[in-house]
């Protein structure tokens, strides 16, 4: 049934006063935040809303970045690779000798998300046409290494995909060589098993049978709900963690990376207790598909799992960088707008000021909240500085760049130039235009503009011509020191 135009109007409205009143709350939260004093910073009142004032930002960024319409994008993908990836799985853990530990985590823990009918017919799939001997029945070596070659690199989708999505959400432009993300990938499937191996060990060590623990649980139902939850809460969040922390293109701060993965394990404990009492509650589902029933549950599963992966993502993303989203909320529409080529040469001065003084290089986090302006900006710059071969990341520091050169050889004048360029190519070609000549009639009137904006952008250029990084700050600092030397003449005299 259609809507008609009043209502059509009414739902707007209403959307845009929530809109409205999520702001003014987020406003308040951050002027509550500000306006306090350090003697306030460790009470609770503080506290909550400092974590809620971040949970609403991660809110919103989840929104901006269109993080339900990238769950779905990989969910897809995942589930094109879960295949590959279950074979390979379960072919590690048969080589390391865990093959029915693993066979039994699968049947004690995802078994009974499926709908009861067709746990047995699951089970028997798992283990009779995805066995971890599927490799033994092949007739030569070469088969054997293509068929594993092609199930790594079909399992491997979902990890260029996640990445991808994941560097988004950090502004990351760079990405790993394709070595490195097969590396990466390795490591996570043989270590998977591990990870499951030390859970399943853990809770025989805290809970053997007949033992004071066992004896506890059984008497109070509230402790066995604690520890039926607690050993999956464990290892779920240290997986998280580890995904935020490495699959990223960049840096990330383990406790950065500790607040998204505790989120997450929180979230992905509750939704799936909520998931496992509607299947064995609700049997609508399994009515309407029948035979096929436990395919829509795992698909719509599989989304939800990636949105509480993608909001811990966000979540991480925003503790990391909060001192700086904060006074870019603060500044609010008096943010300051820099054109490229003023950001370019502050980041590098900044990096070859501490560089000089023979300080610590600041990281861009720090310049950003120095230059006022969004991280997110100061990073696609860092990337194409480094693309031009004048920084380089600092591969022991966190979030640092430091100059790929020395810097009598970076020319300041072409720096400006090429960041110029790249910001604004239409009037970079324009007036190359105009210099060559390329015009019908030089009576034209867009020719007249071009010429104007030629010699604009020449005069504009002139001011750094013969000017390299070395010799800038030098100058600067003798500037400087002019005032303070008149002043020093002058007492003198007196």
């Amino acid at each position: 049934m259609n809507q008609s135009p009043e209502e059509s109007s009414t739902t707007s409205s209403r959307l845009k006063q929530l809109l409205l009143y999520a702001k003014k709350w987020r406003l308040r939260l951050a002027n509550y935040i500000n306006q306090s004093s350090k003697e306030k910073e460790g009470t609770v009142p503080f506290l909550v809303a400092r974590w809620s004032h971040i949970f609403i930002l991660a809110l919103r960024k989840f929104n901006r970045d269109f993080c339900i319409e990238r769950a779905a994008s990989l969910s897809y993908v995942m589930i094109l690779s879960m295949i590959p990836l279950l074979v390979l799985f379960l072919s590690i853990a048969n080589v390391l000798g865990i093959d029915k530990e693993i066979h039994q985590y699968i049947q004690n823990t995802v078994l009974p998300f499926v709908a009861p009918e067709f746990q047995t017919e699951l089970s028997e799939i798992i283990i009779d046409y995805i066995s971890p001997t599927i490799f033994i029945g092949a007739r030569s070596g070469l088969i054997n290494l293509v068929a594993i070659l092609g199930l790594i690199l079909g399992s491997m989708g979902v990890l260029i995909t996640a990445e991808r999505v994941f560097n988004h959400i950090w502004s990351v432009t760079e990405t790993r060589g394709f070595f490195q993300k097969l590396t990466a990938f390795w490591v996570v499937l043989t270590t998977s098993p591990f990870l499951i191996l030390a859970s399943i060990w853990i809770a025989d060590i805290l809970s053997p049978a007949d033992s004071f623990i066992a004896t506890l649980t059984e008497k109070w139902l509230v402790l066995r709900i604690v520890y039926d939850h607690l050993i999956p809460f464990t290892v779920s969040f240290v997986a998280y963690t580890l995904f935020f922390v490495f699959l990223p293109s960049t840096r990330v701060k383990v406790r950065s990376a500790a607040v998204g993965g505790l989120v997450s394990a929180l979230l992905w404990e509750i939704s799936k207790r909520g998931f496992y009492q509607y299947v064995i509650r609700v049997g609508t589902v399994t009515n309407f598909y029948k035979q096929i029933a436990t395919v829509p549950l795992f698909f719509f599963w599989v989304f939800v799992t990636w949105i509480i992966i993608l909001l811990g993502a966000e979540i991480s993303y925003i503790y990391q960088h909060y001192t700086l989203l904060r006074q870019e909320e603060e500044d609010g529409d008096d943010e300051p707008v820099h054109s490229k080529a003023y950001l370019a040469v502050s980041l590098l001065f900044h990096i070859y000021d501490a560089f000089r003084r023979g300080q610590e290089i600041p990281p861009i986090e720090q310049i950003a909240q120095r230059i006022r302006v969004r991280v997110e900006a100061l990073y696609e710059l860092a990337n194409f500085l480094y693309e031009l071969g004048v920084l380089i990341p600092d591969a022991g520091q966190m979030q640092r760049y430091t100059l790929a050169r020395a810097a009598d050889t970076i020319d300041i004048q072409q720096i400006v130039k090429q960041v110029s360029e790249q910001e604004f190519p239409a009037d970079a070609e324009s007036c190359r235009d105009d210099i060559t000549g390329n015009q019908v009639s030089t009576r034209d009137v867009q020719f007249r503009v071009n010429q104007y904006f030629s010699r604009a952008r020449s005069a504009y250029n002139s001011v750094f011509e013969s000017h390299s990084l070395a010799e800038s700050l030098p100058a600067l600092a003798a500037s400087e020191k002019k005032p303070v030397i008149r002043q020093q003449r002058k007492a003198k005299r007196r």
